[in-house]
């Protein structure tokens, strides 16, 4: 399959060259076509990222109660600090766990 190429005399070299393409039949199993200047393979996928899984959901004490008492520095909704909550998803599950595992003693300390 060519195509009509009067509509590019007088366009130099550099600006358009032409590539012939060699058409596999549909019913093929190859994942590759052929030009003149070497063979092109339609699907990369070793190249290819998978689809990306959903995050894995991490477990959180926001209640969605942002207020952050001043004295203690402590948010009144989930009795984290301000360092604690800006890295909770950096966090490993072992640190949450253990911030987890400090906040019923925030509460009562705090009279929550």
């Amino acid at each position: 399959m060519k195509r009509d190429t009067a509509c590019l005399q007088g366009v130099s070299p550099v600006q358009s060259f032409r590539v012939t393409i060699k058409l596999i039949a549909a019913s093929s199993k190859r994942k590759y076509f052929y030009s003149d200047i070497g063979p092109y393979f339609l699907s990369m996928s070793s190249n290819v990222p998978k689809a990306p899984r959903p995050p894995r959901p991490i477990a959180t004490p926001c209640v969605q109660v942002c207020a952050v008492d001043g004295a203690s520095g402590l948010c009144l909704g989930c009795w984290r600090t301000l360092p604690e909550i800006a890295g909770w998803s950096g966090f490993t599950d072992a640190e949450r766990a253990a911030i987890m595992a400090a906040l019923p003693g925030r509460a009562a300390a705090a009279g929550g």
